[in-house]
C-alpha cells in the first residue's frame, strides 16, 4: 500500500504586509454602496436589536478572519495576527452581550476595541492609535451605541484615510463635559470634512447618534487634513454616577 502523502507544513508570513493588511479589511468591513439607508432610523426595541446584531456579526467576522487566516492550509495570517482577530472577535462578543439594566463603564471596552482595530488593521502601515478616555458610566445600550459610533470612525479612518504605507495617527478622547460627555475620533490622514460622504459607515453614524441623543459635527483637521468628528452625549443618557 502506497504510503499517503505528508500532510502539508505551516508556513505562516512573518508579516502580511501593507497591501495584504488592506486586503484584510476588506475582508471585514467591505464597502457598501452610497445611498438611502434600507433600513429607518429607530432608537425602539427593533433599533436596540439592530445594534446588538451588529456588534455580534463584527464579533463573527474577526473569528472567521482568525480561523480562515491561520488554516494550516493557508496560513496568511502570522500567530501572533490571528490571537489579535481572536482578541477583536472576544471585544465584539463582549459588546453584543445584552445587559438590559446594568450600567457599564464605556472606557475599558471602548479602549479594547478601538486598540485592536488599529493593532489588527493598521500596524504595518504604521498607523497608531493614541486613545485618552476618562471614567464614562452608561447604560449598558448607550454604552453599545458609543463604543460602535467610535468603532465605525475608526474602520472608516483605517479604509479611506491612509494609503501605502505613510502611516499617521488616529487619536480617540473620551471625557466627561459639563453637559454631559464628548467622544472625539481624528486622523491625520488623507480625508477632510469636505470630501466625507453620506456612505453607510456615516448612516451608521447617524443611527447610532439619533440612539444616544447627541450632536455629531464634523470638521476637518489642522491644516485641512485628515477628519475630525465630534459627538456629544447629553447627561440623560449618562448614568448618574457620571452627570
Amino acid at each position: 500500500m502506497a504510503n499517503a502523502p505528508p500532510a502539508p507544513m505551516p508556513v505562516f508570513l512573518d508579516s502580511p504586509g501593507p497591501v495584504a493588511e488592506v486586503d484584510l479589511l476588506e475582508m471585514f468591513a467591505p464597502a457598501e454602496p452610497a445611498g438611502p439607508s434600507a433600513c429607518p432610523v429607530s432608537s425602539g426595541p427593533l433599533w436596540r436589536a439592530d445594534a446588538i446584531h451588529r456588534a455580534r456579526n463584527l464579533a463573527q467576522l474577526a473569528m472567521s478572519l482568525a480561523n480562515v487566516g491561520s488554516c494550516p492550509t493557508r496560513c496568511w495570517l502570522t500567530p501572533k495576527m490571528a490571537a489579535e482577530a481572536r482578541a477583536l472577535s472576544r471585544a465584539y462578543e463582549e459588546l453584543g452581550t445584552d445587559h438590559p439594566d446594568a450600567t457599564l463603564s464605556c472606557d475599558k471596552g471602548l479602549r479594547d476595541v478601538v486598540s485592536r482595530l488599529v493593532l489588527l488593521f493598521g500596524s504595518e502601515r504604521g498607523i497608531r492609535a493614541l486613545v485618552e478616555t476618562q471614567p464614562v458610566d452608561m447604560p449598558a445600550e448607550s454604552c453599545r451605541a458609543l463604543i460602535l459610533s467610535c468603532s465605525e470612525l475608526v474602520i472608516n479612518a483605517l479604509k479611506y484615510g491612509y494609503t501605502g504605507d505613510r502611516g499617521g495617527h488616529i487619536a480617540i478622547s473620551l471625557a466627561r463635559t459639563a453637559t454631559g460627555a464628548e467622544l472625539v475620533v481624528g486622523d491625520d490622514g488623507e480625508g477632510s470634512a469636505d470630501l466625507c460622504t453620506a456612505g453607510s459607515g456615516s448612516r451608521l453614524l447617524d443611527q447610532f447618534g439619533e440612539m444616544l441623543g447627541a450632536r455629531i459635527d464634523r470638521e476637518s483637521g489642522p491644516g485641512g487634513r485628515g477628519l475630525v468628528v465630534r459627538i456629544a452625549i447629553p447627561a440623560d443618557h449618562l448614568a448618574a454616577a457620571s452627570r
